[in-house]
């Protein structure tokens, strides 16, 4: 039987050890391990990206909304400004002070012996400013808003002469038709009054050579504020 030597035993000893060396596997295994967190990371990455542009996208478009948003919120808000003052407006023109009524509810409370010398009509209007909710730390409403008001005080005077037979017996007949005229009573309401302000001592007039007795009253119509 012949006899077979191998030479290169030995150093297929020596490679097969070194092939199976724990540290030249780690070394691969490691060199595996890094190339997947790479490959991870790059994929990580790449998917961060995509999602930062589609935010951005996201942000642009919420930003083209919300100015549109403020836009309409802004229409909103100047429109209902627009409504309040148009109301305003309505309601001043609905009942604004007519002349032509005073006129008439004179004439009609009107006495033979008592002619009006003089009529004035004062009207004061106070504007008293809108004023903002007031709210607290948590947001919450501890004071509406208040819109902007304007009161308004109508002060008439009336200035007559008694020329009754008795001079001074009509004021107060007079005082009194006017505070009971229909209109009068409706503008004064629980707050107005009619009050006599002047009554001065009779006097002949000139021109006739009768005696008379001249008197102011005030009539202070009840306030409106609109």
């Amino acid at each position: 039987m012949p006899i077979r030597i191998n030479l290169l035993a030995e150093i297929q000893a020596l490679e097969e050890e070194r092939r199976r060396d724990p540290v030249k596997r780690a070394l691969l295994l490691s060199a595996v391990l890094v190339a997947c967190v790479l490959l991870g990371t790059l994929v990580f990455y790449s998917h961060i990206l995509v999602q930062n542009s589609e935010l951005a996208a996201l942000q642009t478009q919420y930003h083209l909304l919300k100015r549109d948003y403020d836009q309409a919120r802004a229409n909103e808000k100047q429109l209902a400004e627009i409504h309040h003052k148009l109301i305003a407006l309505h309601q001043l023109g609905a009942n604004r002070f007519l002349m032509g009524n005073l006129l008439q509810a004179l004439q009609k409370a009107a006495l033979p012996d008592v002619p009006l010398s003089r009529v004035r009509v004062e009207q004061f209007y106070q504007l008293t400013e809108a004023a903002p909710a007031k709210t607290n730390a948590a947001g919450r409403v501890l004071q509406p808003a208040r819109p902007a008001t304007v009161t308004e005080r109508i002060l008439i005077t009336l200035d007559a002469r008694d020329e009754s037979e008795n001079p001074g017996d009509m004021v107060t007949v007079f005082k009194e038709r006017i505070a009971a005229s229909p209109w009068f009573r409706d503008l004064l309401g629980s707050q107005g009054e009619v009050v006599l302000r002047n009554l001065a001592p009779p006097v002949q007039d000139p021109r006739t050579g009768r005696s008379y007795v001249g008197f102011s009253l005030e009539c202070r119509l009840q306030e409106k504020t609109r």
